[in-house]
């Protein structure tokens, strides 16, 4: 299993046309199992303007974080900022309640993520049975961000 902190400096200092290959590879894997299509989900503390995904209302697609505002990684980039725009949602139950309450207001679906623990991964696997019920039960959209 890749761990960033252990494996991220490796992965740094790849020669280019080393890492140019790795690249086309895992490309083409996720070709094979996903075709080339590729839906983006701009969480709501980027602000965007395209005509064609419009918030009809605040409860259309929320943003739900299983850490709540916590990550271990820090990132430059983000340093757990993209989570303050997110709802927590700390455990399935808690999940499970609010994906009813979107899909009763006549939300279309959720984003469903969090903060990554020290191997680079959102802590998911409890909240399995709750997506398949969002997806299969209530017909909503589901976007599952992994880390």
């Amino acid at each position: 299993d890749f761990d960033i902190l252990r494996d991220g400096r490796k992965l740094i200092e790849t020669p280019a046309t080393e890492f140019e290959e790795a690249l086309s590879e895992a490309f083409r894997i996720r070709v094979g199992h996903f075709g080339r299509h590729l839906f983006c989900y701009g969480p709501t503390s980027y602000p965007h303007s395209i005509p064609s995904h419009v918030q009809t209302n605040s409860r259309n697609f929320v943003s739900l974080s299983v850490t709540g505002h916590s990550c271990s990684l820090q990132c430059e980039h983000c340093r757990g900022r993209l989570l303050r725009g997110m709802e927590p949602v700390r455990t399935p139950s808690q999940m499970l309640d609010r994906i009813r309450e979107v899909h009763e207001a006549g939300g279309t679906g959720v984003l469903v993520s969090g903060g990554s623990d020290t191997a680079g991964h959102v802590p998911l696997l409890q909240y399995g049975d709750v997506i398949r019920t969002a997806k299969q039960d209530l017909g909503l959209v589901v976007v599952v961000n992994t880390g």
